[in-house]
C-alpha cells in the first residue's frame, strides 16, 4: 500500500478531527492515568522504545518504564520538556527498519487513517525479536458469565415479591424501563453495525473482529492479551 492510496479527503477528515480531539488530550489522559499504568505494567516495556500517536506528553505508562531510549510519534507538538517526540504519522514512520526493541501503540490506533498500513510500519520499524504492545479501545465487551436461564429465574423472583406486596405500580414501571433499556442497547448497536454512529473524535470504532482481521492482513500473531471490563483491549503482538 502507498501513499496515492491514501486520498486528500481521507487526509481532510482525519485533520478535522484531530483538531477538534486535540483540545480534550490533556483531561483524557488525566481520566484514563489508571488504565494507562495497567498498560505499562502489561507491556514490561524494555529497551529501545517508540511509541506511536503518543501525544505531545509523556504516557504514564511511560512514567515507570526502565528503558534505554524512549522516542515519542504525533502530529501534535510537544509540550513537555526532555520528552524525544518526533513529528509525523504511524502511515509513514520515519525510522530505519529494526530500529526498535519494543513498539507502543496507545489508544492511538482508531486516530489513524490507514490502522493497516500503521501496523505494518510499526512492525518494519521493530526487530524481528522485538515485540508490539497495542492498547486498543473496541465496543466488545468481556462476556458475564451469568447465564440466560439465570437471569430469567431471578427476575422472576423479583417480580414475585412485587406481587406479593401488591405494588403493582412498581411492577410496570420496572418492565418499561427493562424494555426501554433493551431497546436502547438494540438501536445502538444497530447503528454501530450500519456504520452511522457520528464519532467527532475517531475514524474508527473497533470490535474484537475487526481487530483480528486487522492483525491477519498485516501476518500478525498475538502472543499475550488481556481484555478489561470497560472494553480496553491490551496485546502483545509479533
Amino acid at each position: 500500500m502507498d501513499s496515492e492510496l491514501i486520498t486528500g479527503s481521507e487526509w481532510l477528515k482525519w485533520r478535522r478531527k484531530l483538531m477538534q480531539g486535540a483540545p480534550l488530550f490533556e483531561s483524557s489522559q488525566v481520566n484514563s492515568r489508571d488504565l494507562s499504568l495497567m498498560f505499562g505494567d502489561f507491556c514490561r516495556i524494555s529497551g529501545t522504545i517508540l511509541d506511536v500517536g503518543s501525544g505531545p506528553r509523556r504516557a504514564p505508562y511511560l512514567e515507570a518504564a526502565q528503558c534505554e531510549q524512549c522516542v515519542g510519534l504525533d502530529p501534535l507538538p510537544a509540550k513537555e520538556q526532555g520528552f524525544d517526540l518526533v513529528c509525523g504519522v504511524g502511515e509513514f514512520l520515519p525510522f530505519k527498519n529494526g530500529a526498535f526493541d519494543q513498539c507502543l501503540c496507545g489508544t492511538s490506533l482508531d486516530h489513524c487513517v490507514r490502522p493497516e498500513m500503521a501496523l505494518k510500519e510499526m512492525r518494519r520499524v521493530t526487530k524481528r525479536e522485538g515485540k508490539i504492545n497495542l492498547w486498543i479501545g473496541t465496543f466488545d465487551r468481556p462476556i458475564e458469565k451469568t447465564s440466560t436461564t439465570s437471569c430469567l429465574s431471578q427476575d422472576a423472583r423479583e417480580a414475585w415479591d412485587v406481587v406479593k406486596r401488591r405494588n403493582f405500580r412498581f411492577l410496570t414501571k420496572a418492565v418499561l424501563v427493562r424494555i426501554s433499556r433493551k431497546a436502547r442497547r438494540t438501536i445502538s448497536w444497530t447503528k454501530d453495525r450500519l456504520g452511522i454512529v457520528s464519532d467527532p473524535y475517531h475514524l474508527y470504532r473497533f470490535h474484537d473482529k475487526d481487530i483480528s482481521r486487522l492483525l491477519v492482513k498485516t501476518s500478525m500473531s498475538v502472543k499475550d492479551w488481556r481484555k478489561l471490563q470497560d472494553g480496553s483491549l491490551f496485546l502483545s503482538v509479533q
